[in-house]
C-alpha cells in the first residue's frame, strides 16, 4: 500500500493524465475536421489548376521536340552547351556516380569491381599516382577537388563547343 502523500500525487497524476489525453483527442478532431473542410473547399480548385499546369507542361514538351526535329543542329547545341554549364556549375553529378560506378567508394576501393581489379594488378599504389588520386575522390578526400577540377574543364569544353556551333548555325544559316 502506498504512502497517502504518494497516493495522492499519483491520484494527481491520473487526473492531469486524463485531462491531458480528452485535450489532445478534441485538438486532433478538430484539426481533422478543419482540415476536411479545407479539403472540400479548395481541392477540386487545385485539382483543375494542377490538370491546367500539366497540359501546359505537356504541351511545351511536345513544341519543344517538334523544334528540336526541325532544328537538329541547334538542339544539339543547346542540349550539349546546357550540359556542359551544369557540369561546371555541379560537377559531382559526373564525378560520384561515375567514381562509385568503377570501384572507388567512400569507405575504399569495392571488392570485385574494375577498381580491384585494377589495384590487383598494380599491387602497391604509389602516392599521387591516377589510381590513388581516384581512390581519394571516391572516399571525398582532396583528389575529388582535382578530378572535379578536369570534369568542369570538360563542362566548359563541352559548353564552348555548343556555344560554337550555335553561333555557326546562325552565321551560316543552319538549323
Amino acid at each position: 500500500m502506498l504512502p497517502p502523500a504518494n497516493a495522492a500525487m499519483l491520484q494527481k497524476s491520473l487526473e492531469l493524465t486524463t485531462k491531458l489525453v480528452a485535450a489532445s483527442s478534441s485538438a486532433v478532431t478538430t484539426v481533422t475536421s478543419e482540415g476536411s473542410q479545407l479539403v472540400a473547399a479548395y481541392g477540386p480548385q487545385m485539382l483543375e489548376k494542377a490538370s491546367g499546369i500539366t497540359h501546359v507542361v505537356y504541351q511545351g514538351a511536345g513544341e519543344a521536340t517538334e523544334w528540336g526535329i526541325e532544328n537538329p543542329l541547334l538542339a544539339t547545341a543547346a542540349v550539349v552547351g546546357s550540359a556542359g554549364v551544369l557540369v561546371i556549375a555541379a560537377p559531382g553529378i559526373v564525378t560520384m556516380p561515375a567514381l562509385a560506378a568503377m570501384g572507388f567508394t567512400s569507405t575504399g576501393v569495392q571488392l570485385g569491381s574494375a577498381a580491384a581489379v585494377v589495384q590487383g594488378t598494380i599491387g602497391n599504389v604509389a602516392a599521387g599516382s591516377l589510381f590513388a588520386v581516384a581512390q581519394s575522390a571516391g572516399a571525398g578526400g582532396a583528389g575529388l577537388v582535382a578530378i572535379n577540377g578536369g570534369v568542369q574543364a570538360g563542362g566548359a569544353l563541352a559548353a564552348a563547343g555548343g556555344g560554337l556551333a550555335w553561333l555557326r548555325s546562325k552565321v551560316m544559316g543552319l538549323s
